[in-house]
């Protein structure tokens, strides 16, 4: 029938075009200011890189945010593969695994949110967030996302 094929046909689309595309990995280690921790974002698509550089328990890669150690020291690191063929990264996203680490940071460091004065905690989002931003220009990533919903 006409639906079946329609559905075929993208799904082998869909399959070249995940065999076909280029793998790429590209990290960046930085120290956090005050939190006694390193961030490392990670642009990828190559699930065996990744899960052979972090401590990553997924077979997918998309958007994740975990913790670990590096070279001894306490890590977060921010996992994203702009690229995905399947969903669209978008802002949302970014500063969704960037709460995750705000959150993280602060419970291994002991930080107590304060709901009446969350200026910390805006100020370690915005500094994750534009690192995140400012890893993805850097590597050419930023026109080839699609940002529209």
């Amino acid at each position: 029938s006409r639906m079946m094929t329609s559905l075929l046909s993208n799904v082998l689309y869909l399959y070249f075009k995940i065999k076909t595309m280029e793998k790429y990995y590209y990290q960046q280690i930085s120290e956090i200011p005050l939190y006694k921790c390193k961030l490392g974002i990670i642009l990828s698509n190559d699930t065996e890189k990744v899960l052979k550089n972090t401590q990553l328990d997924r077979n997918a890669i998309f958007a994740h945010m975990i913790n670990g150690n590096y070279k001894g020291r306490r890590i977060v690191y921010i996992i994203l593969d702009p690229l995905n063929t399947f969903t669209k990264m978008k802002h949302g996203v970014i500063s969704h695994e960037a709460i995750h680490a705000v959150n993280v940071l602060f419970y291994k460091n002991g930080v107590i949110p304060d709901f009446e004065n969350d200026e910390p905690t805006a100020y370690l989002l915005e500094y994750i967030v534009n690192k995140v931003y400012s890893f993805i220009k850097q590597k050419n990533l930023i026109d080839k996302i699609i940002w529209k919903h």
